[in-house]
């Protein structure tokens, strides 16, 4: 869950320090993650139903890669763009964090909170090293 770790905190960083106001959709990678999910556990598949979250959370982190948002924030007249961008992700992060709940259901409400609350630190401390 590293990548979703960090895909978060990113997330969380930037809104906090920039904001969005935009109402979006989230990314079409997480549009059929909770039929696949719910296919897979069904069938008692586990890994299938891991897999395709840890799937959606790839297909997010190219997203990131490709919008870079953190070069928005510096452009001048990107302040909508970047808006979107932050919308679309924390929509989709909150979906993650639905999907993840029937594997770390504690985890998955502290990304909800994280992400509700715009709080970095949370964000940064999702997933503890023992």
């Amino acid at each position: 869950m590293n990548g979703l770790g960090n895909l978060v905190s990113r997330t969380v960083a930037l809104v906090s320090r920039h904001g969005f106001a935009a109402e979006v959709r989230p990314l079409p990678a997480v549009d059929s993650l909770a039929g696949q999910i719910d296919s897979a556990l069904g069938r008692f598949d586990f890994r299938a139903a891991a897999g395709a979250l840890s799937a959606a959370v790839v297909e997010v982190n190219r997203f990131v890669s490709a919008t870079k948002p953190w070069e928005l924030a510096r452009a001048p007249r990107s302040e909508e763009e970047l808006e979107a961008v932050l919308g679309t992700l924390v929509a989709t992060c909150l979906v993650l964090a639905r999907e993840l709940e029937p594997f770390l259901p504690d985890a998955a409400r502290r990304i909800t909170a994280a992400l509700t609350a715009v709080d970095p630190a949370a964000a940064r401390a999702l997933f503890p090293r023992l």
